[in-house]
């Protein structure tokens, strides 16, 4: 079964997410879109404000039928070290 990729299946990825905080206010941007900033007096009123411009950006992207860029899922590596005597 494929998957309709419209605009709740991207607003529903795990984009990575980073806040700041500069001089007085806050400001949220996905690592995967950095220009694409929300700002705020609180990092929960940033966090809001970002998701309401990349909502905004997702909906020209899918009209204008652009790329839309995905989190690239989380890697864990795990390196063991074995001692002998």
């Amino acid at each position: 079964m494929k998957t309709l990729k419209n605009k709740s299946y991207y607003q529903n990825l795990d984009y990575n997410m980073k806040v700041i905080k500069e001089d007085n206010e806050f400001v949220a941007y996905y690592k995967e879109y950095p220009k694409i900033t929300g700002c705020g007096d609180t990092k929960t009123e940033a966090i809001q404000d970002l998701k309401e411009a990349f909502s905004c950006l997702l909906d020209e992207l899918l009209a204008q039928k652009e790329t839309i860029i995905e989190p690239k899922p989380f890697k864990i590596e795990v390196k063991r070290d074995y001692i002998t005597a």
